[in-house]
């Protein structure tokens, strides 16, 4: 009923199942990556074939979208560091090492 091969292989021993084994392992794996390679390939096939049928060209805004609303940039504020802080025990603060030395960027009013 099962293949004579296999058969002799059991007579043989636990040595001769382990190559079998073995064998059928790497067969295993070889047809795995071949599986995940095609999936791969029909998925990046299916992306260039949605890219090529997008439109092109600059993206359109919406009726009414003009105009940046009352929280737009009109109504935000200037970034601005604060004031330097100092530790509980009176030591250090004052930002970063380049603002120590001088290097940092003055605040510009926007």
């Amino acid at each position: 009923m099962s293949d004579p091969r296999i058969q002799a292989l059991r007579q043989g021993g636990t040595p001769a199942l382990v190559g079998l084994w073995r064998q059928m392992r790497v067969e295993v794996q070889a047809q795995a990556y071949g599986n995940v390679f095609l999936i791969a390939g029909l998925t990046t096939l299916a992306a260039v074939g949605l890219a090529f049928a997008l439109r092109a060209g600059a993206a359109t805004r919406p009726a009414g979208a003009d105009s940046p609303g009352r929280d737009g940039p009109a109504a935000r504020a200037p970034y601005r560091a604060g004031p330097a802080r100092r530790r509980a025990n009176g030591a250090g603060g004052g930002g970063s090492r380049s603002a120590r030395r001088g290097l940092a960027r003055p605040a510009t009013e926007g």
